[in-house]
């Protein structure tokens, strides 16, 4: 692990790790090992993004949305629906950026900060 990350990092886990060339418990025994050391790094926000839902319903059904760190307050709740441009939009306001394209019009994630 660097002694130092950056601030904004995006991963995606390959094939096995995604489950989809393997079983449940090997991406979720991935995430957890990948994940633990992150948990305890102030500041930190992190987003786990499933991206297949079990529908077309509204473009591609609906997904799950983890969001976990010390930067999100314990036990949060968001309720409303949001998408991938909503949660872009929340990315771009911590970073202080403008939002572009679709996530301009997305509301951004909120009520879950610490």
């Amino acid at each position: 692990r660097p002694a130092r990350l950056p601030t904004f990092s995006f991963v995606t886990p390959n094939l096995c790790h995604a489950a989809h060339d393997c079983p449940i418990a090997s991406a979720d025994a991935w995430l957890a090992k990948f994940i633990k050391p992150l948990l305890s790094i102030k500041h930190t926000a992190i987003f786990i993004v499933f991206d297949e839902g079990n529908s077309n319903i509204g473009g591609g059904g609906q997904v799950a949305l983890i969001a976990a760190g010390t930067a999100i307050k314990p036990h949060s709740q968001y309720n409303a629906s949001t998408s991938h441009y909503g949660l872009l939009h929340t990315i771009e306001d911590a970073l202080a950026l403008p939002p572009i394209g679709n996530a301009a019009h997305a509301a951004p994630i909120t009520g879950i900060w610490r």
